[in-house]
């Protein structure tokens, strides 16, 4: 189901690159301060933000989709204007620089887990700076991010992890006890990386995820080059049975 708030972020991001299109703009080329409206995002929108550079990139008939992802574009707004603000959350302001870092460091914590190149990392988290993040990080490393609607159940989070052979899960504190009581039907997820919510505290068999962006290196790549045949896999709501993913290269 597609909520007002998400409804309203895909419409911004249209009405963003129709702009783009009628007046044959890069972000790259823009000032500072226009190149954050139309490259940055709010994080409302998290779960469809990386679309807003593909509809620019698109609708103006500039660039393959599978030749610049979001990944390769983010890496360079944050090279240009590193400084500049990446992520609103309430108070919380991070720059792109920070944004860059952070999702490096993720990436190297993820490959030193043994996450080998297109694994499949799941999102269990509600909108904020980590759900990008770590959409960032599974770009950097060629590792393929994959939603989780958080109002899941065990037996629908059982279903999607198996299904696409998740290796590795990122969630929010607030679903500590969930996890806990159905981990054991997803033996293929390795590492699990606890996201601070203010809900109780990490469980043994959990990373905290502040740990993992910590993690000190220079700029990620995955064990094999990015490649325009890498995925990217949504899952649907599951409305009218169990969640169904689809892949696109």
């Amino acid at each position: 189901m597609t909520t007002p708030a998400l409804g309203a972020g895909i419409w911004f991001m249209v009405f963003i690159a129709s702009i783009l299109a009628e007046t044959n703009r890069h972000p790259f080329d823009l000032p500072e301060d226009e190149a954050t409206l139309v490259t940055g995002y709010n994080v409302e929108y998290s779960s469809m933000a990386f679309a807003l550079f593909f509809l620019g990139e698109y609708a103006k008939g500039k660039y393959y989709l599978s030749l610049i992802g979001p990944g390769y574009a983010w890496e360079r707004i944050a090279d240009r204007f590193p400084d500049a603000t990446a992520q609103v959350h309430g108070d919380r302001r991070t720059t792109w620089s920070e944004f860059d870092r952070r999702a490096d460091g993720l990436a190297a914590a993820l490959l030193a887990t043994g996450a080998n190149h297109q694994d499949k990392v799941a999102l269990y988290l509600y909108n904020g700076p980590e759900y990008i993040e770590t959409t960032f990080a599974c770009y950097k490393a060629s590792l393929v991010p994959v939603n989780t609607n958080y109002r899941y159940v065990a037996d629908e989070l059982a279903y999607l992890w198996e299904n696409a052979d998740a290796i590795a899960v990122v969630f929010h504190g607030s679903f500590t006890d969930t996890i806990d009581a159905m981990r054991d039907r997803v033996p293929g997820v390795r590492t699990w990386l606890w996201v601070d919510d203010g809900h109780g505290d990490c469980p043994a068999w959990a990373t905290p995820y502040e740990d993992a962006v910590a993690t000190e290196t220079g700029r990620v790549t995955g064990p094999q080059p990015r490649s325009g045949d890498d995925i990217l896999m949504i899952y649907t709501g599951g409305t009218t049975g169990m969640p169904k993913g689809v892949m696109w290269r």
